[in-house]
């Protein structure tokens, strides 16, 4: 990694592979096609929901 932008590359396929890691964790599956890109901030807005439920029922 000589120059910043391998080194964003580099950041940003990290940071990829970690969401789609935490996700899969999570239960969500994710096709190979899937732009994660795109659909990121709607799996933010089910996992928030998912532990909001999850808060009200304590």
């Amino acid at each position: 990694m000589a120059n910043y932008a391998d080194k964003h590359a580099y950041y940003e396929q990290v940071k990829m592979d970690n969401y789609k890691e935490s996700m899969r964790l999570e239960g969500f599956e994710h096709s190979a096609e899937l732009d994660l890109a795109q659909n990121r901030e709607q799996h933010r807005q089910q996992l928030i929901e998912k532990y909001s439920q999850a808060k009200s029922l304590d």
